[in-house]
């Protein structure tokens, strides 16, 4: 438009705008459309405006002034925007140590434009092809001979190598240590490296791509050929064709990768001994057996029954097949996916699949889906399958979800890692809409053995963790019963791990939500953390743990003097007495002793009457009650 200003001898149909060009382009001197079209006319002379210019479009520096083009400032500028800018310096400057350095860091093809001695300068050469290998085609001759600064190309663009001296392309050890590190150089090794076997097979080891540039001799070597296999099975596709016909070679290839029988000879891929053999290995490669071969009912027999998912690959007609559908079931319940319509609507079939994944529920008919009473014999097999159900009606349905919790409950003591996460998931879940949450809360002792025994598992502790978070905002006897559990003797909970996962709760709950200790019930769980952490006190532990521990004990302590101030007021003239003060027998005293006078209703540990008759309790200790 008017007004546009266009380089010298360009016209508005030979420029394009600068945002159609990606950086590459930008950078690329093939590109036709290199010249730029400005907004506004400017004085290309003025420096402040040039500056500016090329700090945003580093290339603008082809339309500075000759003057401007010979300013240090002004170039550097325009060189660390686009190292590429260097082709319109002045001369002087494109021999200058710094303005080089700058450009090929930015570009190291950038090199191509600084002058003959930086060109040949060790330092500018290893930054500029540590950018960009395609540098090393602008060093000079004399830094294409140094190991240290072609293998630092080939670092960065293996075929870099192409510019290396023939001397280095050459050399047996140096050619060795290329393809190592890329195997691209392998392209340009010597000719007779390239039959080389150790370096062969350090480059098909790097990417299997690379045996396609081996000598013909080492495309037909069966160790080379094995080992660009289990690098790519497309390895194959560059070996001697005899090898597809080779039964012992081939064997070997599927037991090192799978997918390489798709390359094998028909022949082979329709010989029943053989893709047996094959499937037995990897049952995925029967997708690349014979059409006929994936009809046959022994070899698709015996994929699914060690990859339930190769029923993909059967044909419709063993898809029909009940007997092969449970063994694929059987094995991944995912499988169902690939059954026929009819056998999705068969309630064995169906219930098989979920059984052993819940999330097979997702294929099963629609008709199975919203009926009440298979979804009912569903969660009895496997309790996460109500998480698939179509309607939150059966969510919200107490048998259906009383039977989910029952199962996924029987089921966590035996499982581990994901699978124990994902029960738990469930059971949180369940916990959340309020109607298990009873029902849960009086399996606190399993749970409790569950986050003992997962107490190196992190993720599962505080999955473990959370759920009796959500059980008790749903169940108050949760609180009570976890108290109950922390506060077992020696004779109820046999190693302690009981008492130590309760106190635990305890301190997150109390951390999280205090109103949950205000009931009479939570007074009685603030003095049992009490108790425990003072336990936890007496025990050796960390100075950073200790100081954390003594603080909750604190807090606790204060949260009771103010809940139950009763506890620890003075008497019979002795001093104060804080729980903290006391032994454990006789912190265990007081407090069933408290509840054993002030419990209204509330059920009294048999351990306090003991520990009354006993006459523990003693006058002596400064306690009211």
């Amino acid at each position: 438009g008017s007004g546009c200003l266009f380089s010298k001898g360009s016209s508005p149909d030979q420029t394009r705008p600068t945002h159609l060009l990606s950086p590459s382009h930008r950078r690329d001197w093939r590109w036709p459309w290199r010249h730029r079209v400005f907004l506004r006319p400017m004085d290309w002379s003025c420096r402040e405006l040039v500056l500016e210019t090329v700090t945003r479009d580093g290339q603008a520096l082809e339309y500075a002034s000759e003057a401007l083009r010979d300013d240090l400032e002004v170039v550097l500028a325009a060189v660390a925007e686009d190292g590429y800018a260097l082709e319109f310096a002045s001369e002087e400057l494109r021999d200058d140590f710094d303005v080089i350095m700058t450009a090929v860091q930015q570009d190291g093809r950038a090199l191509e434009f600084a002058s003959d001695g930086l060109q040949a300068d060790p330092l500018v050469v290893l930054a500029a092809v540590g950018e960009d290998g395609h540098a090393l085609e602008f060093a000079a001759i004399e830094i294409r001979e140094n190991p240290e600064i072609v293998l630092a190309a080939i670092r960065r663009r293996g075929i870099s190598f192409q510019y290396a001296a023939m001397e280095l392309r050459r050399d047996r050890e140096f050619v060795l240590a290329a393809v190592q590190t890329n195997w691209d150089a392998l392209v340009y090794a010597a000719k007779d490296l390239r039959g080389d076997r150790e370096i062969v097979l350090a480059a098909v080891s790097n990417r299997a791509r690379a045996l396609e540039y081996a000598s013909k001799e080492m495309r037909a070597d069966p160790e080379i050929v094995l080992a660009a296999v289990r690098r790519d099975v497309d390895g194959l596709r560059h070996a001697s064709k005899h090898f597809r016909r080779d039964r012992a070679f081939m064997l070997e290839a599927v037991r090192a990768n799978g997918h390489v029988l798709r390359y094998a000879h028909e022949e082979l891929r329709a010989d029943q001994e053989f893709v047996l053999a094959c499937v037995q290995l990897d049952a995925d490669t029967l997708q690349h057996a014979s059409e006929e071969l994936r009809a046959d009912r022994q070899v698709v027999m015996a994929a699914v029954q060690i990859d339930g998912y190769a029923l993909e690959y059967a044909s419709e007609e063993l898809q029909r097949d009940r007997s092969v559908v449970l063994a694929a079931v059987r094995e991944e319940g995912g499988a169902l996916e690939f059954a026929s319509p009819k056998l999705r609507k068969d309630w064995y079939t169906v219930l098989t699949a979920v059984e052993h994944n819940a999330s097979a529920l997702v294929y099963a008919d629609w008709e199975l889906r919203v009926d009440r009473t298979f979804i009912l014999e569903a969660v009895k097999l496997n309790g996460r399958v109500l998480e698939y159900a179509l309607f939150e009606e059966f969510r919200d349905d107490p048998e259906i979800a009383g039977a989910s919790a029952d199962q996924l409950l029987s089921s966590i003591q035996h499982r581990r890692g994901p699978e124990l996460e994902f029960a738990l998931s469930s059971l949180a879940s369940l916990a959340q809409h309020g109607g298990c949450a009873g029902q849960l809360a009086s399996e606190h002792e399993l749970l409790l053995r569950c986050l003992t025994v997962n107490r190196l598992e992190q993720r599962t502790r505080v999955m473990v963790i959370s759920l009796f978070e959500q059980i008790s905002q749903h169940a108050g006897a949760m609180l009570f019963n976890v108290a109950q559990c922390a506060s077992s003797g020696d004779e109820d909970d046999e190693g302690g791990w009981l008492r130590y996962s309760s106190i635990e709760i305890l301190q997150q709950w109390f951390a999280k939500d205090r109103g949950l200790f205000s009931s009479r019930a939570g007074q009685r769980a603030a003095i049992i953390l009490a108790i425990g952490l003072q336990e936890m006190l007496e025990n050796p532990m960390g100075v950073e743990t200790r100081e954390k521990t003594t603080a909750l004990l604190e807090e606790v302590m204060a949260f009771v003097g103010e809940e139950a101030p009763e506890l620890l007021a003075a008497g019979g003239g002795a001093e104060e007495c804080r729980l903290a003060h006391l032994s454990m027998l006789d912190a265990r005293v007081l407090l069933h002793a408290w509840f054993f006078c002030n419990g209204e209703g509330s059920e009294t540990p048999s351990r306090a009457t003991k520990h009354l008759d006993r006459g523990l309790l003693r006058s002596g200790s400064g306690l009211c009650l």
